[in-house]
């Protein structure tokens, strides 16, 4: 017994110092010899997690993090390296299952939150990856990363001022970050490119066309029909608009009860888990909803800007 309790503290002696030299295949071989003769350890088998993802060995990684959950439900590292594990795997609904299990037993990884806030962006509940992403902020405010995520957020959402404003704050941690500052200058560049567009209620002022200034007197080039099926096409697109604008507004009040049960819920500790992922799955399905609802108002304020664009094309040619 004591020869085999020494052997099993020089291999896991020899397996955290292979590991340290990042020989992890080396480090692989010693963790799991010593776990054949004493598997009991819950920190072995993490280490183990460890390895085999700088192997590159996404499922075996799960398992290892599994055993040590199984020996030790407590283990906050295992939950929270298995959901990150799981957004590599594109499996986003296992992640923040397992993130949000891993929060549950430690409330300040900020490992943790950052992960669940990458898993919801994936899933497009922006307002919930956001949130996971700011607390990783109050936690630690010079994570970078969790700028640099969030302005990721508000260019899926097309919000170009947010979308910079965060790579900002980034650049005040890591002023010289690349990765930030290219994807800050992407969107300048785009935010300037709009700029030099036509807006919904005009065109910018060029030097080059001074008769623009006097656009107010150029509807008189439209002939009586042209003028009647522009008022037309606008009238409809606006009328589109506003009924989305409706069902948007509708999507959120369903959202209030669903928002006001998980409040009360988590508040008084009364959640079963089947009820919390009900509750949840409830959310997030109204959360696509109003996401589909502003994707098709965007969709016709769009389409009533490229209409404004070809009256003003028209009025242009007319007007030579």
């Amino acid at each position: 017994m004591n020869d085999s309790l020494a052997t099993f503290q020089q291999l896991k002696a020899d397996g955290v110092a292979a590991y340290r030299r990042k020989e992890f295949a080396e480090a692989a071989n010693c963790l799991q010899q010593a776990l054949e003769i004493d598997g009991a350890d819950p920190s072995l088998w993490e280490l183990l997690g460890m390895v085999s993802l700088q192997n590159q060995r996404l499922h075996d990684a799960v398992d290892a993090f599994q055993h040590a959950i199984t020996i030790n439900p407590h283990r906050a590292l295992s939950y929270i390296n298995i959901g990150a594990i799981y957004n590599r795997l594109r499996e986003y609904d296992l992640a923040i299952e397992f993130l949000q299990k891993g929060i549950q037993r430690d409330r300040r990884s900020i490992e943790g939150f950052y992960n669940l806030g990458l898993a919801y962006r994936r899933l497009g509940e922006y307002d919930l990856a956001v949130s996971a992403l700011k607390e990783v902020l109050r936690q630690n405010p010079v994570e970078w990363e969790a700028w640099y995520q969030i302005g990721k957020i508000y260019r899926d959402q097309g919000n170009l001022m947010r979308e910079i404003a965060s790579y900002r704050k980034a650049l005040e941690i890591v002023p010289r970050q690349s990765r930030v500052q290219k994807a800050l200058a992407a969107a300048q560049q785009e935010q300037d490119d709009q700029r030099q567009q036509a807006s919904p209620f005009g065109r910018i002022v060029e030097s080059e066309a001074p008769r623009q200034s006097t656009s107010t007197t150029m509807l008189s080039a439209l002939t009586p029909v042209e003028r009647m099926e522009d008022r037309k096409i606008v009238s409809l697109c606006a009328l589109a608009a506003e009924i989305a604008a409706r069902e948007l507004f509708a999507a959120l009040i369903d959202m209030r009860p669903i928002l006001d049960k998980l409040t009360v819920g988590v508040t008084a500790g009364t959640f079963r888990a089947t009820a919390f992922r009900q509750t949840q799955q409830n959310y997030r399905h109204v959360a696509r909803d109003i996401a589909r609802k502003r994707e098709l108002l965007q969709q016709k304020m769009a389409q009533l800007k490229v209409h404004e664009n070809e009256v003003l094309a028209l009025l242009e040619r007319k007007l030579g």
